[in-house]
């Protein structure tokens, strides 16, 4: 009876000493606050859940958790802080702290695929602008390390406006060029140039991409072919052996046609050929009937200096000659009295009788000549004004001679005559033609013109 009365005791007495804990929990809080633990809020929260102090118990665990992460600084820690208060207001802090650790942490491993979880995270993060430079460093150090061409096209890939952007693409540059010339073909070079087009290799890979080119060319060694390359490479240093390799299967079409048209044609382009020669001496051939016919001094200047290697030259200059140099020399005579009247003067020696005399001689050439002019002045200078043009009679006159067709024109023209050419001959005259008959003859037209300009008008 008494043990029963002692157990019914007991329980009374502990059901009334939790009933008096349940309902102080400002006793438990202050408590709680003392201690200052997780564990202490955390039984206070849960004893008193409903408590006006659970609200500010759960403030303060929360503080101490997240100051128990900061001490420990581990990105456990505020992974864990963060897990199990979403939304607490320290949340914020939180995140920050855990970004800089785990920054840290890519820090101090160093690798690519730390930065690169890091920045996954964190991509907007208060350390992801320096994370990423140094992720661009590292990669960058990490290419050249084991340089080829697939690690820096990867990362000018990924960073296409790095700092290392130049450097990169320099070194992508070396290496594509090293590759271009192992290969050492057309296809090679021209993708290197397709992808390099402004570098310090394009010169040489130009070059190299030329002699190749030509090599192929020359071998096929076809019109299309050669004219392809020079189309491609119009001013390369191959460009002389192209067209000495094509000038002669050209030559071969345009001997086909014989136009004059066609071989001007080629000479303007392959004049600087081994067959330009063949070409001119061609050319000369077909222009000497024209030239022959055209018969003047602009012709034949022109045929001699255009085809001035040509056989036929010698044969021109002899045509060209008698247009160009001497036609004859002029004797005048007077009487002695006639001479007086006009002058003034008697003849040199005083000779005064009825009887003709020579008083002067002029060299008359054509009118192409250097010396027309001079010649013109010096027989006005002997014709006084006023004279009567049919005083004054030819006495002499020396024209030039006569001499055969050259064997170089008879082969392009067997029909040609001869013309008058070589040494002059004298020929006297008793005929006394007057000088301004004589003139009309000859068809002198500017030796009549400066004769009647002397007239009295």
């Amino acid at each position: 009876m008494k043990m029963k009365y002692f157990l019914v005791s007991t329980a009374l007495l502990t059901l009334v000493v939790l009933l008096t804990s349940c309902s102080n929990p400002e006793s438990d809080f202050k408590k709680a606050q003392q201690a200052n633990t997780e564990q202490a809020y955390t039984e206070f929260i849960k004893h008193h859940p409903d408590s006006p102090l659970a609200a500010h118990a759960q403030s303060q665990l929360e503080k101490v958790v997240y100051a128990a992460a900061k001490r420990a600084s581990t990105s456990g820690g505020f992974r864990d802080f963060l897990k199990r208060f979403p939304s607490s207001s320290l949340v914020g802090e939180a995140k920050t702290d855990l970004d800089a650790s785990e920054y840290e942490l890519a820090k101090r491993t160093g690798t690519i695929a730390a930065y690169e979880v890091f920045l996954s995270q964190f991509p907007d993060g208060e350390h992801a602008t320096k994370g990423k430079a140094e992720l661009e460093d590292l990669e960058f150090n990490v290419a050249g390390k084991e340089p080829s061409i697939a690690a820096w096209q990867a990362f000018l890939k990924k960073y296409p406006q790095s700092q290392h952007t130049e450097a990169a693409t320099a070194n992508l540059c070396d290496l594509s060029f090293k590759k271009a010339s192992g290969e050492n073909t057309i296809r090679a070079f021209e993708t290197f140039l397709k992808d390099f087009p402004q570098s310090r290799h394009t010169e040489a890979a130009t070059i190299n991409l030329c002699d190749l080119s030509f090599e192929k060319a020359s071998k096929e060694n076809t019109i299309p072919a050669l004219e392809k390359f020079l189309k491609e490479f119009p001013n390369s240093q191959r460009n002389h052996d192209a067209l000495e390799q094509l000038a002669p299967m050209v030559l071969k079409d345009v001997s086909k046609a014989g136009t004059i048209a066609d071989y001007e044609g080629f000479l303007s382009r392959f004049g600087d050929t081994s067959v330009a020669g063949e070409a001119g001496n061609t050319l000369a051939r077909l222009q000497y009937p024209i030239t022959i016919k055209e018969n003047t001094t602009r012709s034949y200047v022109a045929f001699i200096k255009r085809f001035s290697r040509s056989e036929l030259v010698e044969d021109i200059k002899k045509r060209l000659e008698p247009q160009t140099t001497l036609i004859g020399t002029l004797i005048l005579d007077m009487s002695p009295r006639e001479y007086l009247l006009l002058n003034g003067a008697p003849m040199e020696g005083g000779i005064l009788d009825d009887a003709r005399h020579s008083f002067g001689k002029v060299e008359i050439t054509r009118r192409a000549s250097p010396r027309f002019e001079e010649d013109l002045v010096k027989l006005k200078g002997l014709l006084v004004p006023g004279l009567d043009l049919s005083a004054v009679r030819i006495a002499g006159y020396v024209p030039a001679g006569e001499d055969s067709v050259s064997e170089a024109a008879r082969a392009v023209n067997p029909t040609l005559k001869a013309y008058k050419s070589g040494t002059p001959g004298r020929l006297s005259s008793s005929y006394g033609m007057t000088l301004l008959e004589y003139c009309r003859a000859l068809e002198m037209d500017e030796v009549i013109q400066l004769l009647r300009s002397n007239e009295v008008k």
